[in-house]
């Protein structure tokens, strides 16, 4: 749609910085995102956006994402931000070195780590690198991580889909899907995935011994960046032949994905704002370097359906 339709001129807005906080208002409402988010949002915008060369739209395009989200969260403290729970980075990190992974399948601007993901609000967050929703999306070869909201219904449908896209392509393809290990009841979406026969691989961490990224990432304090999973957490591999071949979960690389797992016990907040900052060493999640921060060296191939009237596209 937005490639599809010119964007008419967008209204001002305004910004200024309270200390590491960035403050963007319009028409009397403001929305706030801490400083290295922002630069972040900036990043993404100028790999993504292609009809902005002068970042004209930008402040606007950035209230509009702030603001989608703050809504959808809801108004109370910590909110809906479950939703929008990512894994550590050193997780991520894993699982791009390991298992050569460079898309996430639910993300947001505001929490992915690769610059290249899937999100819930496509018209708005495809100026920052969002590919569409999941669901409409096809890819032929790659590997993915997922990690979905905790729905149920959605869980679901992602795993019909995951099974639809392995049975069609006969080039690598692996999906590392990650999900709460319930089982009281179990979940139909865990049961079909530990029944399918592209599972090659079955991780669980327990409760209480690894952590998530906050779903308010972008505004909470440092220290509330991270919090402890409550529940076991399920690590199922889905691949094809092509996928098992080139990404197979061996011991090795489970081992090294099993300790990036691992909490780190005095840590601070992988998107600090600039300035010195307290790092502990060892620590990988403290202070990324700038390429870090939407990393994404895509080697996978794409097959889009249209989504909102955009034409059907292909990327490397």
């Amino acid at each position: 749609m937005r490639l599809a339709i010119p964007s008419p001129p967008l209204p001002r807005v305004e910004l200024h910085f309270e200390n590491d906080v960035a403050c963007l208002r319009f028409r009397g409402e403001m929305v706030k995102v801490n400083r290295g988010h922002f630069s972040k949002l900036e990043l993404l915008y100028r790999y993504s956006c292609i009809d902005d060369p002068r970042f004209e739209k930008f402040l606007s395009r950035v209230w509009c994402l702030l603001k989608r989200y703050q809504v959808m969260f809801g108004s109370g403290a910590n909110e809906g931000t479950g939703l929008q729970g990512a894994l550590p980075v050193t997780v991520f990190e894993a699982l791009h070195r390991q298992f050569g992974v460079s898309f996430e399948c639910f993300a947001s601007p505001l929490n992915c780590y690769f610059k290249q993901f899937c999100s819930a609000f496509p018209d708005s967050d495809g100026f920052f690198g969002s590919r569409g929703h999941f669901l409409a999306f096809s890819p032929v070869s790659g590997s993915f991580e997922a990690n979905p909201p905790f729905c149920e219904e959605l869980m679901e449908a992602m795993v019909k889909h995951f099974e639809e896209l392995l049975v069609q392509s006969s080039e690598p393809l692996s999906f590392i899907v990650i999900v709460p290990e319930w089982r009281d009841p179990v979940t139909p979406a865990l049961t079909r995935m530990e029944a399918s026969k592209f599972l090659r691989h079955q991780l669980s961490v327990p409760a209480y011994e690894h952590e998530y990224r906050s779903g308010s990432q972008h505004i909470c304090k440092r220290e509330e960046m991270y919090y402890r999973a409550v529940h076991g957490t399920a690590l199922l591999f889905l691949q094809n032949d092509a996928g098992f071949a080139k990404w197979a979960p061996t011991p090795e690389r489970l081992a090294e994905l099993t300790a990036a797992y691992r909490p780190i016990s005095s840590r601070t907040s992988s998107l600090s704002s600039p300035g010195p900052a307290h790092t502990v060493p060892g620590d990988k999640d403290s202070v990324p370097k700038a390429s870090e921060k939407t990393q994404g060296t895509a080697e996978c191939k794409y097959s889009l359906r249209p989504v909102c009237g955009q034409a059907a596209a292909s990327l490397k």
